[in-house]
Parts: structure tokens; sequence; C-alpha cells
């Protein structure tokens, strides 16, 4: 049994290495094109080796695929459909196999509320596993064909599919199927365990439904069971679907902070066979099947507007040295521009880039002209939907009158932030006297409020904060702290853990 852990272990430990962390990074869109597309890009991280996928649903209908193309290096771009009012999530299925093994990593099927069975074809399938390739008890009962993966805020499911199309647990009196999914924490500090929705025959003393932490003894050699909290488990039309509370896992103190860091998981589904020896009572266990290993990422990659609000755009400074127009481009759908372009009356126009091209809905972009450019009247034009555009001049000023750009604002929170346990003061510093305003927004853009809104007369600023914004706990996740200060803005990213 040692060795079948330690395969498992090896397997998930393969990815994250070949990977490092993920085959995508973020995902940003664009608004509505006249094609009536939303243009989605990411950055990607696969250097040409594997699949990616990008699927879709609008008001939470099953899922569509669409298959992405290369934008530009190192970025992909997918076009999906939307209507204004639809409530569209998308999500991103990369695989590879290495070594005649298949990994994947992806987003997991978002829901709004709980259903129980769950559709599959409204579930995220992790992977297709081949036939036959049992490792040390082979029965159609055992052999994983298919794992699909949904969450809710509150709940973890996974659904499995095998070859005979049925789930029997009880063979006869001294033999036992036992039906896992296999949940690791990769940012937990302990590495040495592993937990699982486990659904069997509810043998007396050794195993039953529920969700466990899985250890091993290595006295005995044999792997250790120890029940966390109850799930939910049934087989319908020929799948065996389950759910458990990301609270019982979390409770545990081996399992680490949830939501974690990335916001992602390993998930891997596998089978056993429990034979036990009557006059001893002695179990023991055999590996049938395991799946295809995959970190699920579960972030709610949610679009939802009603009307498309126009970008706002303000030249920051010229920087003369340099020859860059900086401009600060801000929308408020968290759209990033189809069209950045700044365009000289006497030469040609240049593409405008984002300096953080991890936010590239609200950041500085800044356009490069040839070091030998002479600057005359400057007109930029930006669109986040390629068909509305946001224009205006710029002259720049003489080499005399020019003012370096100003320095950057310096603020630090603490990452993760652990309301009760953190430092509860966010620190800001390099200001210039004047208006500040310190606004709150979540992973989806959505403003969650204001943290400091007014005047200040002095360089530094300490605003306390204990993670609640109009008296209400800020739930377990990722935000973002927007900062505005005269010209000058910036954008943190920050965790808050309970």
């Amino acid at each position: 049994m040692k060795t079948i852990f330690t395969v498992v272990f090896l397997i998930f430990a393969g990815l994250l290495l070949a990977q490092i962390e993920s085959p995508f990074g973020k995902i940003h869109h664009s608004s509505r094109d006249a094609e009536g597309n939303l243009h989605l890009r990411w950055q990607d991280y696969s250097e040409g080796i594997g699949t990616t996928t990008c699927f879709y649903n609008t008001d939470n209908s099953i899922w569509n695929s669409v298959p992405p193309e290369l934008w530009q290096p190192g970025t992909m771009e997918a076009l999906v459909p939307y209507s204004f009012g639809q409530r569209l999530r998308y999500r991103l299925h990369y695989s590879v196999e290495e070594m005649g093994e298949s990994f994947a990593m992806l987003h997991s099927a978002c829901w709004d509320t709980n259903v129980f069975p769950p559709a599959l074809d409204k579930m995220a399938l992790m992977g297709t596993d081949p036939e036959g390739d049992s490792l040390m008890v082979y029965h159609p009962n055992l052999d994983l064909r298919e794992a699909f993966v949904a969450s809710t805020q509150d709940k973890l499911y996974c659904s499995l599919r095998n070859q005979s199309g049925v789930f029997p647990t009880m063979n006869s009196l001294s033999s036992y199927n036992v039906y896992l999914a296999m949940i690791t924490n990769i940012e937990a500090v302990n590495d040495t365990v592993a937990y699982a929705m486990i659904y069997s025959f509810n043998i007396p003393g050794l195993i039953s439904n529920g969700l466990y932490k899985l250890g091993f003894d290595p006295q005995t050699e044999m792997p250790v069971f120890t029940r966390l909290g109850n799930i939910q488990a049934q087989v319908v039309s020929g799948s065996l679907h389950m759910a458990c509370n990301f609270s019982d896992l979390a409770a545990d103190p081996d399992f680490g902070y949830w939501p974690n860091a990335s916001q992602s998981l390993m998930l891997v589904g596998a089978t056993m066979a429990i034979d036990i020896d009557l006059p001893t009572m002695t179990p023991n266990l055999g590996l049938g099947d395991y799946g295809v290993p995959s970190v699920v990422v579960f972030q709610d990659n949610l679009y939802q507007v009603n009307v498309n609000t126009l970008p706002n755009v303000n030249v920051q400074s010229w920087n003369e040295m340099n020859k860059q127009l900086v401009m600060i481009y801000t929308d408020l759908d968290g759209d990033f521009p189809l069209i950045a372009s700044v365009d000289p009356y006497t030469a040609p126009a240049v593409t405008a880039y984002p300096t953080d091209p991890l936010n590239p809905g609200s950041c500085v972009y800044v356009a490069q002209f040839p070091l030998d450019f002479v600057p005359d009247v400057l007109g930029y034009s930006f669109s986040d939907n390629g068909i509305d555009i946001v224009s205006g001049t710029y002259e720049p000023v003489s080499i005399e009158e020019v003012h370096q750009t100003p320095a950057a604002i310096a603020c630090t929170i603490p990452n993760p932030f652990i309301p009760g346990k953190s430092e509860s003061n966010i620190a800001v510093k390099g200001l210039e006297n004047g208006l500040l305003h310190l606004q709150l927004f979540n992973l989806k853009g959505q403003k969650i409020g204001t943290l400091y809104n007014g005047k200040v007369n002095s360089n530094t600023l300490s605003i306390p904060w204990d993670g609640r914004i109009n008296g209400k706990n800020l739930a377990s996740g990722v935000y973002f702290l927007h900062l505005e200060n005269g010209k000058r803005s910036s954008i943190h990213r920050f965790v808050i853990v309970r």
C-alpha cells in the first residue's frame, strides 16, 4: 500500500514540477465585439506542450467548448459568444501526457447553489482514463473511466464513471469495493497525508461512507483512515456522485488554509479492493485503478453586464528621455482594450501595452516610440469592444519642461491577511498632498467597498482595517486594493484567509 500512495504522490509532484504553477495565467476578457463575442485571453505557460480547451456556459446551462488560438507569443485567445444581460461562466482545461501518464489542470465548474445529485453535463471533466490499466486488482467495477468536478462556495463535488456502469460495494462477506475521490492541498505544510471522499460498504471498525484523512502506519504498512465527516453519495445512471463540505476539510489542522493562495487542490479518482481474512479478521488491500491526476483551480470566472461601460483613459505623463507616453486605463467592467494605440501626426501609430499584464482591465499603459522620435501632437485611441472608441490628444512638453513620471505609491498589507491574527493596518508610503482613494475589489473586478476617501497631508499613512466592510466579514479569497493619489494609481493583490 505504501507503494501505491508513493505512485500517486509522485504523479502529483511531477505535474507541479513540470508546470511550475499553471499552464495558464489569469484569464481576462474584453467587452462584446461587433460579431457578438467576448475575447478571452490568458498567459500561455505550456510552451506548446499539451492541449488547452476553453469551456463556457450561459445562465447555468450545459458547457460548450471552443478551441483557443495563439494570439501572440505567450498569450492565447478564445472567442466566446455573449449577449448583454447573460450570466456567462468560462473555464479552461489543460491536459498533457508524459511517460504514458495523463495529467490535467483545469478550472472547476462553479455553481451558484448546491444541487445533489449533480448533472454531469454541468460539471468539469477532469480526464478520461484508458480501460484495463488497473494496478493490483482488475475488475470492470474498479476500472475507472472518467472523473468530474464541480463546486459551490461551500461544497466540493466529484463524480466517477467506471467501465461496468455499476458501483457495488460488497462482493461477498469477505470482499468489498472502495471508491475514492482523493484530495490534496498543494500548499499544506504537512504533505504526508491525503484526504478522500469514500464510498463503500459499512465495514464496522474499518470504513464506511464519509470524508477521511488518509495516513500511513510504517509499522503495520497499512493505511490509516481517520473519519472527518459525512458526505453525500449516490449512484445514478451509471455514475457515482459524491460531495463534501469544504469546511470539513479545512477543519483538520493538517489540511492547511483554505482557500489557499492559488485557490487550487489536487484531485484524483481511485478504487480499492478490501479482502478480509475471516479467521483473523485481517484486511488486505489492493489498488484497483486511479484516474487522471488533476490540479483543480476553484476560481469562478463570471461575466455579467447589461450594457457596456466605456473605459476611461487619462494621460499620466510624457517621458522625453525614454520617448514613452504613459496613460492610465480603467474600465468598470474589467474589460481590456481590443484597441490601444497612439497615433502621432508625423509618424506611424504605436501600440500601447499594459504595464501589469495580469490586470490589463485597469492599469497603466505605455506607448513606446523610437528614441529618435520628435514629439508632436499625439492622438490616442482605446476601445474595449473594437467599436466604440475613447480618444483624445496630448501635446508633449518640450525637453526643458519635462516632468519625470511620479514615483510609485508603496502599499503594504499582510498577505495572507488573517483577520484577528494579522497586523490590522494598511501602510501607504510615497503619498503626495491631496486626495487619496483606497478601494477594495474582488477577483471578479467588482467593487466591494471604500477603505479610505479623503485628503492626506503627509507622505505616509496607516489605515486600520479588520477585514470587514460595512460591519460584515469578508469571505476567504483573493482581493485587490486600488489606490489613487493625484495622477498616480496602484493596485495590490492579497488573500484573506479565515
